[in-house]
């Protein structure tokens, strides 16, 4: 009777086994590889800017002994009294009226842009109504710009004289800029109405004995 009974119970045990669901295992998923890049360093570019050296002046003058004395104080280290301003001398050497070029304005479209390790310098006038640039381009120093910013038009100025760059740019009033280009032994200083387009001033000057360097 108990064996019966035995068998009977693990019968039913066997059939409560295979009725049981049977688990299946998830699948285990592989994650896909995600592409990584590393941020390229942008290098940056430094600007280039202008130069700008000088506080305008609005100074008035009528007679090249006034100019002169104007000159004198915007460039001290030249000693320009004690020169003379070869537009005036009298009588005007040959050898002095031979110095003085022609000044050309041609006008222009676009003004030049500053060159990296280049000599660039900008001036403005007392009343901003006028801006002047100097430049070095590769090979060439030997031009002035004007530009008027009120009627936007601007202009190169050549005049000829030495290789070295224009430099020491200053507005004594807002019609006549001033400016120094340094020779080997002495160095042009000019003048110039922007307005009437002419020289107001020309000198070729060796400076004062003692200068060490134009202001």
């Amino acid at each position: 009777m108990k064996t019966k009974w035995f068998f009977a119970v693990l019968v039913g045990i066997m059939i409560l086994v295979a009725c049981a669901p049977k688990s299946i295992p998830a699948p285990t998923q592989t994650a896909a590889p995600v592409p990584t890049s590393t941020p390229i360093p942008q290098t940056s570019i430094p600007t280039v800017e202008w130069l700008q050296v000088a506080t305008p002046l609005d100074l008035s003058y009528n007679t090249s002994d006034e100019i002169i004395s104007i000159m004198d104080q915007v460039y001290p280290g030249n000693c320009i009294k004690e020169r003379e301003n070869l537009l005036t001398a009298n009588p005007t050497p040959i050898e002095s009226a031979a110095q003085i070029p022609t000044l050309t304005f041609t006008e222009i479209t676009t003004l030049p842009e500053p060159k990296p390790n280049y000599y660039n310098e900008r001036a403005d006038n007392i009343d901003n109504s006028r801006t002047a640039l100097v430049e070095c381009q590769p090979g060439d120093c030997s031009k002035i710009y004007i530009t008027n910013n009120t009627t936007r038009r601007s202009y190169e100025i050549t005049m000829g004289g030495w290789s070295g760059p224009y430099s020491y740019l200053h507005w004594i009033n807002k019609d006549t800029v001033t400016f120094v280009q340094e020779g080997h032994f002495m160095s042009l200083v000019v003048a110039i109405n922007v307005d009437k387009q002419q020289f107001e001033y020309y000198g070729n000057i060796p400076g004062c004995p003692d200068a060490t360097a134009t202001p």
